[in-house]
């Protein structure tokens, strides 16, 4: 089941924290936690600062603007993702590629 909550500069730290979900993150949100952002469609990330492995797995349709993240095989598995403006820090991101 799907939700699409807006989500306004909060630090978010939970393990297996925001999956399988249709939303926006609008602005100022630090993700502090692995495995986040599993298996969800429609995201708009901005202003967006993310710490954990396996960041965004399995998504789809993924926008993000101003990104950092620090976190090994982000995107694995994802799907229509168009990043612009980031730093990431990362062993392996190459489902990006």
């Amino acid at each position: 089941m799907k939700y699409n909550p807006e989500i306004n500069q909060p630090f978010i730290q939970a393990f297996l924290d925001k999956r399988s979900i249709s939303t926006c993150f609008n602005g100022n949100i630090r993700f502090g936690t692995a495995k986040t952002l599993w298996s969800c469609d429609g995201v708009l990330l901005e202003h967006v600062t993310a710490k954990g492995d396996y960041f965004a797995m399995n998504s789809r349709n993924i926008k993000i603007k101003d990104f950092q993240l620090v976190g090994n095989y982000s995107f694995d598995g994802a799907v229509n993702v168009e990043i612009y403006n980031a730093k990431m820090m990362s062993k392996d991101a190459g489902s990006l590629c």
